[in-house]
């Protein structure tokens, strides 16, 4: 997951232009939609940051070229926080946790 924070100027920008911009954003991902599974939450006033993004991959390096791609964009120059915390971690059934605690 990764928390994404943005700045006055993007709040400011019309509805339209927002919108422009995340369909800009939106053409790197569809080389990627096949090995990375993507969603995105809005947050605004659950915490301190505008958007949730949850990635779910087994290709570390896809998921790398996207992150790359996305950090192209002219979207991302209206965050001010992208990530801090970054949470990574592996999907595991209760039979592979319990393998696991008693190693």
């Amino acid at each position: 997951m990764i928390p994404i924070r943005k700045n006055a100027e993007w709040w400011n920008l019309s509805k339209e232009d927002r919108v422009a911009l995340m369909k800009e954003h939106t053409i790197p991902t569809v080389a990627y939609f096949k090995t990375v599974k993507r969603k995105l939450y809005h947050s605004t006033g659950l915490s301190d940051v505008d958007f949730l993004t949850y990635f779910e991959t087994n290709d570390l390096g896809e998921f790398n070229d996207l992150v790359i791609a996305l950090r192209m964009v002219r979207e991302d120059t209206f965050n001010v926080q992208l990530g801090e915390p970054t949470i990574i971690g592996t999907l595991k059934n209760w039979d592979e946790i319990v393998d696991l605690l008693v190693k």
